[in-house]
């Protein structure tokens, strides 16, 4: 496990600047704050399920028709719906509303959060971040649902904060690919750098994929 102190004294490292004459903590912290999310890119392209959280249990009931999905920021994608019916879970089809924008990556629409809806369950996500999970015109019958969903990558802010989302053997990943990022702002290659990056990715690529399907047994 590696901190964002840690990982900063790495990067520096791998910038040529222990000293931190060039690349000062804030900076550094933006480095990784960038490299990680793009190391957990590489991550779940190993599988969409490494990540997975939950299940977060939403109590339903005929007085209302639409619930939040955790927090707002929380949450970054919803993998599964369940019902609970005794001591078994039966999957709910759900509509995830989107529109795909020139570059073709999908956005969410905040404006759907009012449109209407005739029947079935769609799950959106609002201005504010908020993931609600909505049902159709009719009254929904009183019943619990499980959802399972991928996390926001978290912030490493503090000193002490880890990247959660990385297998925990391959933190270091993350400030190679700070110091990656950090190079190209200085129009710089390290060749030895970039080997050494592509190797760790195929070690954790590898490792990941083999408790993928532990994982996938969750749901």
């Amino acid at each position: 496990m590696k901190t964002l102190a840690e990982l900063r004294s790495e990067t520096a490292v791998w910038l040529d600047d222990p000293k931190k004459s060039r690349f000062d903590d804030p900076l550094l912290n933006t480095l990784l704050n960038m490299a990680y999310p793009m190391v957990v890119g590489i991550v779940e392209g190993s599988g969409r399920l490494w990540n997975l959280t939950g299940p977060l249990s939403i109590a339903v009931t005929p007085a209302a028709k639409e619930y939040d999905v955790g927090t707002a920021g929380s949450v970054r994608r919803i993998v599964d719906v369940r019902r609970v019916v005794g001591t078994g879970r039966v999957q709910v089809p759900f509509l995830v509303l989107t529109e795909v924008n020139r570059e073709g990556s999908q956005n969410y629409y905040p404006e759907l959060e009012n449109a209407p809806q005739t029947h079935g369950v769609s799950i959106y996500r609002n201005s504010s971040g908020q993931w609600r999970l909505r049902f159709g015109d009719d009254a929904p019958p009183a019943q619990t649902l499980e959802v399972h969903y991928i996390p926001a990558v978290n912030v490493l802010a503090l000193d002490s904060d880890t990247p959660s989302m990385v297998p925990e053997g391959y933190h270091h990943i993350v400030a190679m690919q700070a110091a990656i990022v950090g190079k190209g702002t200085e129009e710089r290659t390290n060749s030895t750098l970039e080997l050494r990056f592509n190797e760790q990715v195929r070690l954790m690529m590898g490792e990941t994929t083999s408790l993928i399907a532990a994982r996938s047994q969750r749901i």
